[in-house]
């Protein structure tokens, strides 16, 4: 069997324009989007981490911590992860039972999770794509 190579990046963008069509779709697939949209965050995420540039999730929780005043942050960086990557790690991983809570609804957590993981592919310095800039739009409609 023969071994293909692959860039990174490409996969991660993949996921994302695939989470993008799922959450735009007729018949939305939030889960999905929530998974597509996580894995393709952390993966540009950890890149811009790499070159020594910071990321969504990072930027996200210095200003949620006050650091940028020089305040003790709260909470922890730990904290903060879990929280944000909720929903995407419910849906990741087996539970001791059948029914899992979300306190949230599936639509909120995808549209967050693309809107950071879009914000890293941004800040990778790579063009967004006409879906991107379509769901950022609606986005900033619904955020506000």
């Amino acid at each position: 069997m023969e071994t293909t190579q692959y860039s990174q990046v490409d996969l991660a963008s993949e996921q994302l324009d695939s989470a993008l069509k799922l959450f735009m779709a007729k018949a939305p697939r939030f889960a999905s989007a929530v998974t597509l949209a996580g894995a393709s965050e952390e993966i540009l995420g950890k890149i811009l981490e790499r070159q020594g540039k910071m990321n969504a999730m990072r930027h996200w929780y210095l200003g949620k911590a006050g650091n940028h005043t020089g305040c003790k942050p709260t909470p922890t960086w730990q904290q903060h992860a879990s929280e944000e990557n909720f929903a995407r790690n419910v849906l990741k991983h087996i539970h001791d039972t059948e029914v899992i809570a979300i306190p949230f609804g599936l639509e909120d957590a995808a549209a967050m999770m693309l809107y950071r993981a879009i914000t890293n592919y941004e800040w990778l310095g790579l063009e967004k794509s006409w879906r991107m800039v379509k769901f950022e739009r609606w986005f900033w409609k619904w955020a506000v």
